[in-house]
């Protein structure tokens, strides 16, 4: 992943759930080595935008043992753990799941290629679900494609879409496993089946947290030195919810006249915002510009690591437990009127297009024809691939990832729908009481509508 330039936002319709997570036991890393790494920011404009500088790591101490949840989420399919809706006369809604899994070429697989996919349930159709989606491999020889995204909906119910952009030596598997597990924790939480849909991000992101900890101290991952974004969309009926850390940015695209006004769903987390500034200072961390970086980063105090160009992500554990690195999620709520579109897209894409320029890209797609949503997709990648081209004169293209898709109701008979829960099966403990959740929405901003 690499870093995307300042966009600004406004700043009244986005904020902080002010919410801290649980403090485990830190992670330490080899302070013996201060010098810079080759991965640290360099003159030329590509290194220059790299997210994260590289350092060396020792294990987590982690007291919570999670290693039997996770044993039972992978035995199950995120679908299978979604309720099953019936509509009227028993007839059965939809259901598939579609995303990404780690290229078995890894490194290997040519620039500008898609990324392996794999799909679960009723077969995916994208101009009748009016979803598109790519992900395409940066200019990066030694890495492979750290980008992952999910698709999941289950007709007249809900819809979920994930966009996961990793950073650092083992970016990949971070934002692959953030990919496999979160959706699984949102969808079996308690939270979520009640409707409190933030209080079931908020659960899902910090249990996330956790399970990536517990990995990296069996060996299983390494997010000592690594990480990755996480932006979610749930839409539901004439509902969206968007919750991220990082710079992956959701765009809501809303009719206005005779075309379409950007609305930016998210804020991307830079370090030398204020806040996000303030927070990092008071626990342990230095933000600064490096010369001739293009970034704001964080630092622990007094050394040159991890050098971490967003103050928001998953993993990333020593920036997370002596950096003010921050895996709480912001969250924020949408009312929509049936004819928006989305836009959820990692910074590949935004590192030079605004957000008014992809809903741009995105509309003259759907002029001809209302259901080319995979062309649209494609479409901002390409546009996006060749801007990194010209901007970075061919020396370094960033993993790029584009999902569109069509903000319709869930079903015409989703209000006759009925819905049958999984069966029981010891599901993931709630981390956040009905107490905890009324906090998370006292904080958070609940969007409504935008008039153009």
């Amino acid at each position: 992943m690499l870093y995307i330039s300042v966009l600004q936002l406004q700043p009244q319709i986005i904020h902080s759930p002010g919410i801290v997570p649980p403090t485990p036991k830190p992670i330490l890393p080899d302070t013996n080595n201060e010098n810079e790494s080759p991965n640290s920011p360099k003159k030329d404009g590509g290194r220059r935008r790299l997210s994260v500088t590289d350092v060396n790591g020792s294990d987590v101490e982690d007291p919570d043992d999670s290693r039997g949840l996770i044993g039972q989420l992978d035995m199950k399919t995120v679908l299978e753990l979604c309720p099953q809706v019936t509509g009227p006369r028993g007839r059965h809604g939809r259901r598939f799941s579609v995303g990404s899994r780690t290229d078995h070429d890894m490194h290997r697989r040519a620039s500008f290629c898609d990324k392996s996919i794999l799909s679960h349930g009723s077969p995916f159709d994208s101009m009748d679900h009016r979803i598109g989606f790519a992900c395409k491999k940066g200019l990066k020889p030694v890495s492979p494609n750290q980008d992952s995204f999910l698709v999941l909906r289950i007709e007249g119910h809900i819809s979920l879409y994930g966009v996961f952009d990793g950073h650092g030596r083992q970016g990949h598997d971070i934002s692959n496993f953030v990919k496999e597990f979160l959706p699984k924790l949102i969808v079996s939480d308690p939270a979520f089946h009640s409707g409190d849909m933030q209080g079931a991000l908020l659960n899902g992101f910090l249990r996330t947290q956790e399970l990536i900890e517990s990995e990296t101290r069996d060996k299983r991952l390494d997010a000592a030195a690594s990480g990755t974004t996480c932006t979610l969309a749930i839409h539901r009926d004439k509902k969206l919810w968007v919750a991220n850390v990082g710079d992956s940015r959701c765009v809501i695209a809303k009719p206005s006249g005779e075309s379409f006004k950007a609305i930016d769903a998210c804020r991307d987390h830079k370090p030398d915002l204020p806040e996000e500034r303030e927070r990092i200072i008071s626990m342990g961390g230095v933000v600064m510009k490096p010369p001739m970086d293009v970034n704001h980063r964080v630092y622990v105090k007094g050394f040159r690591f991890p050098g971490l160009a967003m103050s928001r992500a998953l993993g990333d554990l020593i920036g997370y437990h002596r950096a003010g690195i921050s895996a709480v999620p912001e969250i924020n709520e949408f009312d929509l009127d049936g004819d928006e579109s989305l836009l959820l897209c990692s910074d590949g894409v935004w590192e030079f297009l605004s957000s008014s320029d992809a809903v741009d890209l995105v509309e003259q797609e759907l002029k001809a024809n209302d259901s080319l949503h995979m062309q649209a997709a494609e479409k901002l990648c390409k546009v996006s691939w060749d801007k990194w081209m010209e901007e970075e004169k061919g020396a370094v293209v960033d993993d790029i990832t584009a999902i569109v898709a069509h903000l319709s109701s869930c079903s015409d008979w989703s209000s006759a729908a009925s819905i049958t829960r999984p069966d029981p099966y010891d599901r993931p403990p709630s981390r956040v009481s009905s107490t905890g959740s009324d906090i998370c929405r006292t904080n958070s901003i609940k969007r409504h509508n935008q008039s153009s």
